[in-house]
């Protein structure tokens, strides 16, 4: 995130060659520790070699900070954050100087406090931020995060687009200052089990969901810092009291948001956090513990590797059920109004009064009785209604399962078997004449090619085996192991001996690896323009095809259907993690493409590649394939009116697909998701 030092930042000892009186310290230290920096390309304005001056020559002390108010405006001329006396991986200073503090610094931590503290990181403990205030004057990193995430949720909400801009540009050097002292810190275990710096993790965290919509991706890296603390505390056996235990459920939230969004199983295992899982008496924060805890295995339910059986549904059912019984009174809205877009209110208006109820009453209840839909991660857009759609139905009278354990009882398909070995990969990307290819590789016998069409429309339908070989190559396998096998592959293309589209696009690579075997065609459009057009024209209507996604809630082949692209295949090969496919295609697209074809090119041996364009036609084509050139011209498929049909027969098909399975259904709504959206993040 945000731009890189030309040179490493390091901490280093020195002996001043002129001791400097630091605002706000009673005398002067020639022992001091001095955070140091070399040369770097990263603005001056936050230089801790530069002495810090206070405007008013006041020190701010972090006491007033807990109490105080100041008008947020910006002073004139720019100001300098306090230098730190600090020791190489070290998380705490040897003296607290926090008191010697710039007014933008004061300012940035006001707002933390009193604009993104109680909605973001006081659900479950309200002393998060009294925590975090007190602690910052003496944790460097700590208080570096507070700075930078302020400073980033600010940019965005500041009216003047310039003063907006110098906040975003603060956001991101007091980020890189937090990574320079960050790193040295991940091998030190003592640092890493501490409570400041889980803190910083859940802080850091939060910056990157912040900054995803801009730089068009999620990493989630910040989060691997909490999972190495978590894991560490639980190693050593550490209480989750004091300031460890409010990150910690800070963490535990933004897992578990991570694992749904992702459809993974969260990483940070419930069952070790010493929390009461009872139903006894107890204050309403411990209620939100518990309600998270509940949470977090029932996402665990949903997308684990393991058969999910409906006697698990049923017991977590049951806990919910107890739970949402036995809680406090105080967890019951004051105010409760349906939403109604007419009058411009897309979203219920939920109302409760303490913050620990605020945002954990109804969204255990919606995962268990949902089915997850478009992807989690639209609720960084305003164009969707919210980051989950919501099928109700009996699930007491039907076998149940979540995740890619569909909600209905119907079989997958079997594992095809190969009969056939794969002879030709078509490795282009979509619209790069990848139809006309199938058709040509057709009429040349290769029969099956499979066409990224064929994963819509064959029967039985395979869309949910792509969907976990999408899962197993960009977020991995419980065994951390993303290789995906021959056999793999076979169990989805075992009947066919060439492969072209999405396919063979999006798991170019893999299929490579794969079948090092087969030939491959690199088929790529010459006016990268066009295809780029041609993409976002494509590819973004059927993302934009409400038909499609309303009818995606209504039967399972329908939902893999949509899912498998709009989820998985066009977000992951676009790098549009933040699940608009429309703004990624548009702004990655062509870089994409680029990228794409040099990779090809560099795996795969001269004498195995064809690069290939539809105006080639069939002579090369039939050379590279040793096959006779047909006597028929070659045929031109799929321009944008062939697409248009392509996604009326699949709207049609959807449509029978929903009608079928409505008598089964004991009512069939479709919900936002608005109130777990706002209910718990």
């Amino acid at each position: 995130m945000g731009r890189r030092s030309q040179h490493t930042a390091c901490l280093e000892t020195s002996l001043p060659s002129d001791t400097a009186w630091y605002p706000g310290s009673p005398s002067r230290d020639p022992q001091a520790l001095r955070l140091t920096r070399e040369p770097t390309s990263v603005l001056s304005s936050i230089d801790n070699d530069q002495a810090y001056q206070n405007p008013s020559n006041n020190s701010v002390s972090i006491d007033e900070l807990l109490c105080s108010e100041i008008d947020g405006t910006l002073p004139s001329g720019d100001c300098i954050t306090p230098p730190f006396i600090a020791k190489p991986g070290s998380l705490y200073l040897d003296r607290p100087i926090g008191q010697a503090i710039d007014h933008r610094g004061a300012e940035l931590l006001l707002y933390f406090k009193e604009v993104i503290a109680k909605p973001w990181f006081e659900v479950t403990d309200p002393d998060f931020t009294n925590e975090a205030l007190r602690q910052a004057p003496r944790c460097p990193l700590l208080l570096f995060s507070l700075l930078a995430v302020s400073s980033s949720h600010k940019s965005q909400f500041v009216d003047d687009p310039d003063v907006a801009q110098d906040y975003a540009r603060y956001g991101e050097e007091y980020h890189e200052k937090c990574i320079s002292l960050l790193l040295p810190m991940l091998n030190d275990n003592e640092s890493i089990t501490d409570g400041a710096f889980l803190a910083c993790s859940t802080i850091l965290r939060w910056y990157e969901e912040l900054s995803a919509p801009i730089h068009g991706r999620d990493d989630a890296r910040h989060l691997l810092g909490g999972y190495a603390s978590v894991a560490e505390s639980i190693r050593k056996d550490l209480p989750w009291d004091g300031f460890r235990g409010t990150a910690l459920w800070i963490h535990l939230r933004q897992d578990t948001f991570n694992a749904v969004i992702n459809q993974r199983v969260p990483r940070t295992n419930v069952n070790r956090l010493g929390i009461d899982r009872s139903s006894s008496p107890a204050d309403e924060t411990t209620w939100a513990k518990r309600v998270l805890c509940l949470e977090a295995e029932v996402v665990e339910y949903c997308f684990g590797s393991e058969g999910s059986l409906i006697q698990q549904y049923k017991a977590l059912e049951a806990r919910l059920e107890d739970w949402d019984r036995q809680k406090p009174q105080t967890f019951t809205p004051v105010f409760y109004q349906e939403r109604d877009p007419s009058q411009g209110v897309p979203f219920p208006i939920v109302s409760v009064l303490l913050d620990s109820c605020d945002k954990n009453t109804a969204f255990p209840q919606i995962t268990v009785r949902s089915r997850l839909l478009k992807s989690g991660s639209a609720c960084q857009r305003d164009d969707v209604p919210g980051p989950f759609t919501v099928r109700v139905m009996d699930h007491r009278s039907r076998g149940t399962r979540c995740g890619d354990k569909c909600l209905e009882e119907v079989p997958e398909p079997p594992p095809r078997k190969r009969t056939k070995p794969m002879e030709v990969l078509c490795v282009g990307l979509p619209r790069s004449a990848t139809e006309s290819l199938q058709t040509a590789l057709l009429k040349l016998g290769y029969d099956h090619t499979y066409h990224g069409w064929d994963i819509v429309y064959e029967t039985p339908n395979y869309s949910s085996k792509w969907v976990r070989l999408c899962r197993k190559k960009w977020f991995g396998s419980p065994d951390d192991n993303t290789t995906i096998t021959k056999e793999e592959f076979d169990e989805i293309l075992g009947h066919s001996v060439a492969v072209t589209d999405a396919a063979g696009s999006v798991f170019a690579a893999e299929l490579i690896a794969a079948y090092p075997d087969a030939k491959v065609v690199l088929n790529y459009r010459k006016d990268l323009d066009a295809w780029h057009e041609s993409a976002v024209k494509t590819l973004v209507s059927v993302h934009e095809n409400w038909a499609l996604y309303i009818l995606s809630c209504l039967g399972k082949v329908p939902f893999w259907g949509w899912h498998v692209y709009e989820r998985f295949m066009w977000p992951g090969l676009f790098r549009a993690l933040d699940g608009n496919i429309e703004t990624g295609i548009a702004r990655n697209g062509k870089w994409v493409y680029k990228e794409h074809c040099n990779m090809i090119r560099g795996l795969v041996p001269k004498e195995k590649l064809l690069e290939w364009t539809v105006e080639d036609g069939w002579e090369p084509l039939c050379e590279f394939l040793d096959k006779e050139v047909p006597d028929d011209p070659f045929a031109h498929v799929n321009k944008a009116s062939g697409w248009g049909k392509h996604e009326e027969e699949v709207t049609k098909r959807y449509m029978m697909s929903a009608l079928s399975g409505v008598a089964v259904l004991s009512a069939v709504g479709i919900a936002t998701g608005a109130i777990a959206y706002k209910t718990l993040w």
